[in-house]
């Protein structure tokens, strides 16, 4: 008995591959992930706004403690006072930033997995 290999003209078999699919797709594809990433940008640049704006809050809550461990402040309650509720602030600041952080990037990364 002799099994042919190759379908013969006329015979298909019901798993034949799909066509491959023209380069307009890609093209179409490609068009609508650049669309997509333009919708997007608002929210990837809140996102590195917030991202921005994180790093110069810790940098201004460090300088904040170097100040509070200089012994010229910490000799002195007014500037003691002055600086700890500037960096309290500094802190509520930093908390606000990262919640904006947070929204914006998980809202991104949402919508960008969405596809």
């Amino acid at each position: 008995r002799v099994i042919p290999l190759v379908a013969e003209e006329g015979e298909g078999t019901p798993e034949e591959a799909p066509a491959p699919r023209p380069s307009n797709d890609k093209r179409e594809a490609r068009r609508l992930a650049a669309q997509k990433r333009e919708q997007m940008a608002p929210l990837r640049k809140k996102a590195q706004a917030a991202e921005q704006e994180i790093a110069r809050l810790q940098k201004a809550v460090e300088a904040l403690d170097a100040k509070l461990a200089d012994p010229k402040v910490s000799g002195d309650a007014v500037a003691m006072a002055a600086t700890a509720k500037e960096r309290a602030d500094a802190l509520k600041a930093l908390a606000a930033a990262e919640e904006v952080w947070l929204e914006a990037s998980t809202t991104y990364e949402e919508a960008m997995a969405a596809s």
